[in-house]
């Protein structure tokens, strides 16, 4: 959870570089962007980020996708 445990405050992106092969799903999650305590929605299936073991083998294997973080300042 790394930027998550320091406090940073922010939104995280669901970035997926477009392949042939990318998962349908997964290329319809592509700009979701959540604050950095909620889940990305994949096709049903609650994330925390690319990789999270809650998203099966089906959505964890051999995934490309990646997330960004956009740091949002105190004041705004």
């Amino acid at each position: 959870d790394g930027i998550r445990d320091i406090g940073v405050t922010g939104v995280q992106t669901c970035a997926l570089p477009i392949y042939s092969r990318s998962r349908p799903e997964h290329a319809a999650a592509e700009g979701q962007e959540r604050s950095l305590n909620d889940a990305y929605d994949i096709a049903g299936t609650k994330m925390l980020h690319p990789g999270d073991p809650n998203g099966g083998a089906g959505n964890v294997c051999n995934c490309r996708c990646m997330e960004m973080f956009v740091e949002v300042p105190i004041d705004a």
